[in-house]
């Protein structure tokens, strides 16, 4: 079973995909290439604009519990990287520019 969180930027006033938890698997985030978010520490900026964030159940999350949930999954089985939609930030934390649910 998966999750995908999602946030809504105050600034751009858009919402957002940040990624998706998966049973087992580690956290898979969702990159914007085109406004410079490649990595963990570029989303962790970008979570300061956060209004809100959001699994897609409706439950609400503020940054803290939302880190803790990526945190959670660090202990996962690796996800494959499949092509170069796919790669590992300086952290190891696993990034897509592809649209995924």
């Amino acid at each position: 079973m998966s999750t995908n969180f999602e946030m809504y930027d105050r600034i751009r006033r858009e919402i957002r995909h940040l990624g998706q938890r998966a049973g087992g698997w580690q956290f898979l985030f969702r990159a914007y290439p085109d406004i410079g978010i490649r990595d963990i520490w570029s989303w962790l900026r970008q979570l300061d604009n956060a209004e809100w964030i959001k699994d897609e159940y409706g439950r609400e999350y503020d940054v803290d519990d939302f880190l803790e949930t990526v945190e959670a999954c660090e202990d996962g089985q690796p996800r494959d990287l499949y092509g170069r939609n796919y790669w590992r930030d300086a952290e190891g934390h696993v990034f897509s520019k592809a649209e995924f649910s």
